[in-house]
C-alpha cells in the first residue's frame, strides 16, 4: 500500500488541530457566555437591571446565539425602557429588547414567554399594531388558557380610546369580548365573572358590572367546597356589588336621578352590605360604606338629616372598633412571627 506523502499527512494533521482548536475555543466561550449569565441572573432577581443587561450582553459576545441570553437581556432591556421618554438612552433600551427578545423568538418561535415578552415591550411602546400581533400570537398558540383572553382584555381595555384601535374596531368593545371568551371556557369559575365585573364597574357601567357580580354569586355556591372560604368570597362579592351602586348613587348628583330610581339603588346597595357583614362579621370594610350608603339618604330626605346622620355615624363607630381590632390582631401575629 503506499504511503500518504508528508504533504497530505501534514495537511491532515493541520485540519485536525484547527477542528480540535474551534471545539476546544467554542467550548471555552460557552463557559464564559454561562458565568455571565449566571451573574445576569444575580442582578435580574436583585432588580439590577442594567447591571444584568451588560451581564447578558458579555454572554452574547461569547455565545450569540444563547436563547437565555437574548430572552434575559431583553426582559431587562425592557425593563430598563420608561414609556414617554424621548432620550436617545432610552430609545436605545427600547431597541436592544426588540432585537434580543426578536432573536430569542427566532430559535423559539412558539415559546409563550418570549411571545408575552414581545408584545408587553410594543405595549411599553405604544405600539398598538405590534403589540396586538404579539398577543393574538400568544392567543392562537393556547386558546385553551384563560389566562391569554385575560391578559388581551386588558390590553384591548387600554386602547378602547385609542385611536388605531377605533379605526380598526369601531363600534366594537374586544375587551368585553375577550372576557365571555374567558368565562365561556371555565363558566363554572367566579374569577371570570369577576373580571368582566371589575372592568364594567372601571368603565361606569353600573348595571351591567352588578349583573356579572350576581352571577358570580352563583357560581361561587357551586365552586368553593369549603364552608368559609365560600361565605369569605360571597362576602366580598356582595361587598363589591354594594361598592358599585354606592357609587352609582354617589357620583349622580341629587338634580340628576329622581328619588323613584335613586331609593332601589341605596335600598339594594345597603342590603348587599349588611349580607357581607352576615357572612364575615370581622370585615370591617363594609361598615364604613353602610354609614356612607346611609349618607345618600340625604339626597331624598333633608327633614329626617339628624336621624340620617346619627345612624351613618352609627355605622362608622362599628367601623372604627373592628378595625381597631384587625389592627390590633395584626400587630401581636407579627410580633409572635418576630419572636
Amino acid at each position: 500500500m503506499k504511503k500518504p506523502s508528508t504533504g497530505i499527512l501534514s495537511l491532515c494533521i493541520a485540519l485536525i488541530l484547527v477542528v480540535s482548536f474551534s471545539a476546544c475555543q467554542k467550548q471555552v466561550n460557552n463557559l464564559k457566555a454561562n458565568y455571565h449569565i449566571k451573574a445576569g441572573h444575580g442582578f435580574y432577581g436583585e432588580e439590577k437591571y442594567k447591571k444584568a443587561a451588560d451581564a447578558y450582553d458579555l454572554a452574547l459576545t461569547f455565545n450569540p446565539e444563547q436563547k437565555t441570553a437574548l430572552f434575559y437581556g431583553g426582559t431587562s432591556y425592557a425593563q430598563l425602557y420608561k414609556p414617554g421618554d424621548k432620550s436617545d438612552k432610552n430609545i436605545a433600551y427600547g431597541e436592544k429588547a426588540k432585537e434580543y427578545l426578536q432573536k430569542a423568538q427566532q430559535g423559539d418561535p412558539t415559546n409563550k414567554e418570549i411571545i408575552m415578552a414581545l408584545g408587553d415591550v410594543f405595549d411599553k411602546m405604544n405600539n398598538f399594531t405590534e403589540s396586538e400581533k404579539y398577543y393574538l400570537e400568544l392567543l392562537q398558540s393556547d386558546d385553551k388558557n384563560p389566562k391569554a383572553y385575560y391578559v388581551i382584555a386588558n390590553f384591548y381595555s387600554k386602547y378602547a380610546s385609542d385611536e388605531q384601535y377605533k379605526a380598526k374596531y369601531e363600534g366594537t368593545d374586544k375587551a368585553v369580548e375577550m372576557y365571555e371568551k374567558r368565562i365561556a371556557l371555565e363558566p363554572s369559575n367566579p374569577e371570570g365573572y369577576n373580571y368582566l365585573a371589575s372592568f364594567y364597574a372601571t368603565a361606569l357601567k353600573y348595571d351591567l358590572a352588578v349583573e356579572q357580580y350576581e352571577k358570580m354569586l352563583k357560581a361561587i355556591e357551586s365552586f368553593y367546597t369549603d364552608e368559609k372560604q365560600r361565605n369569605d368570597e360571597l362576602s366580598l362579592t356582595h361587598y363589591k356589588i354594594g361598592h358599585v351602586l354606592w357609587n352609582k348613587s354617589y357620583k349622580t348628583g341629587p338634580d340628576d336621578m329622581a328619588p323613584i330610581e335613586r331609593k332601589p339603588i341605596i335600598q339594594k346597595g345597603m342590603d348587599s352590605f349588611t349580607k357581607a357583614t352576615e357572612l364575615s362579621p370581622n370585615m370591617p370594610e363594609p361598615w364604613i360604606y353602610l354609614s356612607l350608603m346611609w349618607r345618600e339618604n340625604l339626597k331624598l330626605d333633608n327633614v329626617n338629616k339628624a336621624e340620617i346622620e346619627k345612624k351613618a355615624d352609627e355605622y362608622r363607630e362599628k367601623f372604627m372598633d373592628l378595625r381597631k381590632r384587625k389592627m390590633a390582631i395584626e400587630q401581636t401575629q407579627k410580633a409572635l412571627e418576630k419572636e
